[in-house]
C-alpha cells in the first residue's frame, strides 16, 4: 500500500488527467445506461408475485399506456379546445373528459407499453404544451416520468453539505476539495454503470446524495488523519 501510495503522489499530475478524463467520459455515458422502472424486475423467478405478474401479462398483454390530467379553471372554450387538441394528437389513442365543479380531467391512452419511449414522449409533450395551465398528472406514465428526488432536494442536500463541510474544515480550500472528489465519484460512479444490462430508477436518482452523505464524514476524518 505504502508503494502505491507513493506512486500516486509521484504521479499526481498524471493520476489528476486520466480521473478528469475518466469523469468526463462517464459523464457522457451516464446518458446511456438504460434505466429500469418496473421494480417487480427484480423479484425472484419463483416468487407467487412474479410468477402471477409474468401470466397477466401473457394472458392480457397490453400494448398501450395511460395518464390522466386534471385542469383547473379552465373555460369552456378553454376546455373544448384542449379536448379537441389530444383527440387529433396522432400519438393519443383515446381521450375521456370530465368535469366535476371547477376542475376537468382528461384520461389519455397512449400507443404503446409504459416503458416505450414514443409513450413516454407523448407524455412530455402533453405537459410541455399545457405548461402554462394549472394542472395536475397521475398515471402510469407520469409516475414513469415523475423524478424520486427532485432537484430541489439535491440542491439542498449539497448546499447542507457544503455549510457542515465549511464548519469541520480548517481551510475553504478543503471544503471544495471535497466537493470536487465526491463529484468525481459521482460522475464515475453512474458512468460505469454502463456495464449493466439497466439500472434501477431508484438507485440512480439517489446514488448522488448517497455518495456525498456517506463520502463526506469520511474525507473530513481522512483529511484530519493526514494533516
Amino acid at each position: 500500500m505504502k508503494k502505491l501510495a507513493n506512486f500516486i503522489v509521484e504521479k499526481k499530475y498524471v493520476m489528476l488527467f486520466l480521473f478528469l478524463v475518466f469523469a468526463i467520459s462517464s459523464f457522457f455515458l451516464s446518458k446511456k445506461v438504460e434505466i429500469n422502472y418496473d421494480i417487480s424486475k427484480y423479484l425472484p423467478n419463483d416468487s407467487e408475485v412474479k410468477t402471477g405478474l409474468d401470466i397477466m401479462d401473457k394472458e392480457f398483454p397490453s400494448d398501450t399506456s395511460s395518464f390522466r390530467i386534471m385542469f383547473k379553471n379552465l373555460s369552456d372554450k378553454e376546455k373544448n379546445s384542449i379536448y379537441g387538441e389530444l383527440k387529433e394528437d396522432a400519438d393519443i389513442k383515446e381521450v375521456n373528459k370530465k368535469e366535476k365543479d371547477e376542475y376537468t380531467l382528461y384520461e389519455i391512452t397512449a400507443y404503446e407499453s409504459k416503458e416505450s419511449k414514443r409513450a413516454n414522449d407523448t407524455y412530455k409533450e402533453v405537459i410541455k404544451k399545457y405548461k402554462d395551465y394549472e394542472f395536475t398528472t397521475d398515471g402510469d406514465l407520469a409516475s414513469r416520468n415523475t423524478e424520486i428526488i427532485t432537484t430541489f432536494t439535491l440542491v439542498a442536500a449539497i448546499g447542507f453539505g457544503t455549510i457542515i463541510l465549511i464548519v469541520m474544515c480548517d481551510s475553504v480550500v478543503e471544503v471544495f476539495l471535497f466537493l470536487f472528489t465526491i463529484l468525481i465519484a459521482v460522475l464515475l460512479n453512474k458512468g460505469t454503470n454502463i456495464i449493466f444490462s439497466s439500472v434501477s430508477s431508484i438507485t440512480d436518482s439517489i446514488s448522488a446524495i448517497l455518495q456525498l452523505a456517506l463520502s463526506m464524514d469520511y474525507s473530513i476524518i481522512l483529511m484530519n488523519r493526514y494533516n
